[in-house]
C-alpha cells in the first residue's frame, strides 16, 4: 500500500472532503452531506486539478478547489483505505484502480 499525504476537512468518522497529489494533479475527494437523506452518501465525488499541489493550493477554500477541477468521476467509500487515524494519508490506489463515471 502505498499512502499518499492528505490534507482535509469536514470529518465525520472519515474526512468527507479531502485532497492529494497524484501523477502531476490534485485530486479533490467530495462528500457533501445529503439534506434531504440527513446522511452521508456512501461514495466520492472525485475532480482533478491539473499542476496543482497541495502547497500551491494552502489556504484555498475547498468550493473553489471544488469548483476550479475537471470531474473525472465517483468512488465508494470503501474503495479508499485510510492510515490507521484516518487523517494524514491514503492508498493512492484509489486512483490506479479507476473511478467510475456517473
Amino acid at each position: 500500500m502505498a499512502l499518499t499525504p492528505i490534507r482535509y476537512a469536514e470529518f465525520h468518522d472519515v474526512p468527507r472532503v479531502f485532497a492529494l497529489e497524484h501523477a502531476g494533479s490534485l485530486y479533490v475527494f467530495d462528500c457533501p452531506f445529503d439534506e434531504r437523506a440527513d446522511e452521508y452518501p456512501d461514495g466520492y465525488a472525485v475532480y482533478r486539478i491539473p499542476g496543482a499541489t497541495l502547497a500551491s493550493t494552502a489556504g484555498t477554500s475547498w468550493p473553489a478547489l471544488i469548483n476550479a477541477g475537471q470531474p473525472v468521476g465517483h468512488c465508494d467509500l470503501s474503495d479508499v483505505h485510510f492510515d490507521a487515524t484516518r487523517r494524514a494519508s491514503v492508498d493512492d490506489a484509489v486512483l490506479a484502480r479507476g473511478l467510475t463515471s456517473a
